[in-house]
């Protein structure tokens, strides 16, 4: 049977509310507020009138997570009708992004699939909500057990903080990895660098096939030094060994794990 626990709107409607808006619309308050009781997190576009305080419903409700939008790359100036970015840059807050939202998200340009077939390539607050949504899947792959609550709170702690200049608000850009990771609760990744020996939990790797070690995952907190074998209630992870002659051993981790 299969369990729903992301929703995404990158909807809204036309009129604006300062948030919270629940009481204006208690029936579709509800309705997410029953989704969360049941472990299901909501994600809603924050819209795309260029207002510096209101949003467009249901991401004005207090249970959905509101998403503004960001440029993932600098494309040059664009004007979007009724605003107009003369620049633009990564993590620059889109400037049809409405009011506050909880999170920013990579809104424009997007190119994604599209009905039909093929590909198109859009921008606002509601290409932004969908990698929110995604990175929550995610977190909830990573860590079943995860709470709504507990998603929001990772966002917006691992988050890159933006300022939007229409308000002064500054608020987390999903950062997917880093919430992983936090989730996690680990350094779960390292790699040895070839010409140092040295070992870097930063996810870096230098091209050219200079490292001696791939990407490896482990399940719960390691030190340096730690015998790890293979994890069996976690597939692809690693753990500390459990006995001296475990047949699931599998190395030792490495003197300088954690160096930068």
């Amino acid at each position: 049977m299969l369990q729903v626990k992301v929703v995404n709107m990158s909807l809204g409607s036309t009129i604006l509310y300062t948030p919270p808006c629940d009481s204006a619309y208690p029936a579709m308050t509800t309705a997410i507020n029953n989704l969360r009781a049941i472990g299901v997190i909501s994600f809603a576009a924050s819209g795309n009138n260029a207002n510096a305080t209101q949003m467009s419903l249901p991401a004005c409700i207090s249970s959905a997570v509101s998403v503004g939008a960001v440029y993932d790359a600098n494309v040059g100036g664009i004007n979007w009708g009724n605003c107009t970015d003369i620049t633009t840059a990564p993590d620059k807050v889109v400037c049809v992004t409405n009011g506050v939202p909880n999170l920013q998200a990579p809104g424009a340009l997007i190119t994604s699939s599209m009905i039909g077939g093929g590909a198109t390539t859009y921008g606002g607050t509601s290409m932004a909500s969908p990698h929110a949504a995604g990175t929550a899947a995610l977190l909830i792959q990573a860590k079943p057990s995860i709470t709504p609550m507990e998603i929001e709170a990772v966002l917006q702690a691992t988050g890159v903080p933006v300022t939007d200049p229409k308000n002064g608000q500054t608020r987390p850009r999903i950062n997917a990895l880093a919430a992983v990771r936090a989730v996690l609760n680990t350094p779960a990744l390292f790699r040895v660098e070839r010409a140092t020996g040295n070992v870097y939990t930063d996810g870096s790797f230098i091209s050219g096939g200079a490292d001696l070690a791939e990407y490896v995952r482990v399940s719960e907190p390691v030190s340096p030094g730690d015998v790890l074998e293979l994890d069996p209630d976690n597939p692809k992870s690693y753990r500390k060994a459990r006995s001296a002659y475990s047949p699931l051993i599998a190395g030792a981790s490495p003197r300088h794990l954690g160096l930068r």
